[in-house]
């Protein structure tokens, strides 16, 4: 069994360390690395949603043939449905199950506010305020332009998406968020519930945008995670 993790805007592979010690056991931990982030740093930054989809599935699934969950977080959650849908569209062995957390359903990004039409300084702030960026990034001007250029990219993935119709799966889809995050009103992540056929949860926890690494929201988090590697090891 498997356990790909997607990162979110701006992060890398690295942010998942801590999980491999935690889940190990159960599970071999892939933490993906976006082109142009963490060890893949100057490589081209994408440019769109099924870009980055055909550049994970060449390096991590097209050959993988063993059972796996993906779990994705903020813009790995938009990267995760995407993904299995292309995933399915090429006959490619499906996930078991697939984790979304800390973003709307793709046909609700409507309500979110496009970071790409912001200034820049507006657009730091924003992210500051999200949490997980430190506010010392602000005092580094050769850091902030690293960071907002990584970000700018990544957010414009989103920003830039456009769905027509919900394309129901048949995978289960289990679905978190902090009651905190602002980006992840309950009421909203229950639609999450229209792109399955399956079973479908949806679990709040405590924390902001990035509970999963946070103290509050990280064990609850992880104990799911266990539960669902232990129901598909067989």
């Amino acid at each position: 069994m498997k356990l790909f993790c997607i990162p979110y805007s701006g992060g890398n592979a690295n942010v998942y360390r801590d999980w491999e010690q935690r889940l190990s056991g159960l599970a071999k931990i892939i933490a993906i690395e976006y082109r142009g982030h963490g060890s893949l740093f100057g490589q081209d930054l994408y440019n769109s949603i099924s870009e980055v989809c055909d550049d994970l599935i060449e390096r991590y699934f097209r050959n993988n043939h063993e059972k796996y969950i993906i779990y994705g977080h903020s813009l790995g959650s938009l990267v995760t449905y995407e993904l299995t849908r292309e995933l399915r569209k090429r006959g490619c062995l499906m996930p078991e199950h697939i984790v979304l957390a800390s973003l709307r359903p793709p046909h609700l990004l409507y309500r979110r506010q496009k970071y790409t039409t912001m200034s820049k300084d507006a657009f730091m702030e924003r992210i500051i305020n999200l949490g997980n960026t430190p506010r010392e990034v602000l005092e580094n001007e050769e850091l902030r332009e690293i960071v907002f250029e990584l970000l700018y990219a990544d957010m414009k993935l989103v920003d830039d998406y456009a769905i027509d119709d919900i394309d129901v799966l048949d995978t289960p889809i289990s679905v978190f968020a902090g009651i905190e995050d602002h980006e992840a009103p309950e009421d909203e992540m229950k639609e999450w519930n229209k792109y399955t056929s399956k079973n479908f949860e949806l679990k709040m926890l405590g924390g902001n945008h990035f509970f999963a690494f946070q103290e509050s929201g990280h064990d609850l988090l992880m104990g799911s995670l266990e539960a669902l590697l232990r129901k598909y090891a067989w």
